[in-house]
């Protein structure tokens, strides 16, 4: 069958070699995909099996070991590894060999399984997912995503933090005039606040009160409801 989607997205890694490695990612899915022009829903997508290539030294661990990705709700897991001692190169899943990443999910809707997400799969819908080796951090450039679509309009993300008054300010460049939904999440995937707001062409500016939240690492997400873009910032004080 043909099978498109929009909306998937993972962020962005790169590990140097012969280094130990930790990285926080965050997966997203959408709530449909398209197989033969029929619209299937999805309410979650439960991981089965990531394998980052072989020899890698790298494994996914799944924050508090739950594999399920509840659909527009970004989820965090952690790629890591004691020493990074695969081959230098792009690992992916539409390699073979070594250098192949092995993937497998269901995904669900109302309880029940309604189709299973592998390589070939995600192929057909022009999806990827990848990560680089790098023998030099100047190497490191985007290189994990399992997106075809991304919110691209929105250009020189900022973040600035304000504790205290427990509030953010958001910088942006839009190339459009459109509404967008912000969110802030924490490392658990949690939605700690939310905003909506009307952009305009060029540079867009907003604050954003938080409740009061600890020290951490945190995520701002804005959707157009469809695509997103991410940026991780901390709060250290």
């Amino acid at each position: 069958p043909s099978v498109t989607s929009s909306g998937f997205k993972v962020s962005d890694t790169c590990a140097l070699k012969g280094q130990a490695f930790n990285s926080i990612i965050t997966i997203y899915v959408p709530d449909t995909i398209e197989v033969s022009t029929v619209k299937i829903p999805i309410d979650s997508l439960v991981v089965k099996d990531i394998i980052l290539g072989v020899g890698t030294g790298l494994v996914v661990t799944y924050m508090n070991g739950n594999k399920t990705i509840k659909a527009k709700v970004p989820y965090c897991a952690n790629i890591g590894g004691p020493t990074v001692t695969g081959n230098v190169g792009t690992y992916s899943t539409k390699n073979t060999g070594n250098t192949k990443i092995s993937f497998s999910a269901d995904a669900y809707y109302n309880g029940s399984v309604t189709f299973q997400v592998t390589e070939s799969l995600l192929e057909q819908a022009q999806l990827e997912i990848k990560f680089k080796i790098v023998d030099n951090l100047a190497d490191c450039n985007k290189n994990v995503s399992i997106s075809n679509k991304s919110l691209t309009e929105i250009k020189q993300l900022s973040i600035f933090t304000n504790t205290s008054n427990s509030s953010l300010e958001i910088k942006y460049n839009s190339d459009k005039n459109s509404n967008y939904s912000i969110q802030i999440i924490d490392i658990l995937g949690n939605t700690i606040a939310t905003k909506n707001t009307e952009s305009v062409i060029g540079n867009n500016e907003l604050k954003m009160n938080l409740p009061t939240i600890s020290r951490g690492v945190y995520f701002l997400q804005i959707s157009n409801g469809i695509n997103f873009s991410s940026k991780k910032f901390a709060i250290t004080e």
